[in-house]
């Protein structure tokens, strides 16, 4: 895990990770926790500049906010946030939601996977039977 404090951090190490990606062949990160409050570059900012990147397009962007209105949310989604969850204020709580969060997206991806398997086997289960079969009731 890395933890950076301001959003120049964040789009310099995010670039770099796409430079080791294309470079040295090393993943780049699955998934980005990213606070909208950030100094000096805003984290609408920092999802803008991610959209768009091939080497960045299957992270997991989860926007947290001590600001949970409407415009912000819509605003988080348009940008490519794939998650929008408002930020405890103790730095304890926000420690226990990092830590929860591995767990929660390994058994939401573990569901997901199960769900395309699921799909695929039905879709090779349709494919079986001709299409050309005349007078098929309706």
């Amino acid at each position: 895990m890395r933890h950076v404090s301001n959003g120049t951090d964040a789009s310099a190490y995010l670039e770099g990770a796409v430079v080791a990606a294309r470079t040295c062949n090393k993943p780049v990160p699955s998934i980005l926790l990213l606070d909208l409050k950030l100094p000096d570059v805003s984290g609408f900012d920092i999802l803008a500049q991610i959209e768009g990147r091939p080497e960045l397009a299957k992270m997991l962007r989860i926007v947290l906010s001590v600001v949970g209105d409407t415009v912000s949310v819509r605003k988080a989604y348009a940008v490519g946030a794939n998650s929008f969850l408002t930020k405890p204020i103790l730095q304890d709580d926000i420690d226990g939601l990092i830590k929860s969060f591995p767990r929660h997206w390994l058994l939401s991806d573990a569901a997901r996977l199960r769900n395309s398997a699921q799909q695929v086997q039905s879709s090779q289960e349709l494919k079986q039977f001709p299409s050309d079969r005349p007078n098929w009731p309706t």
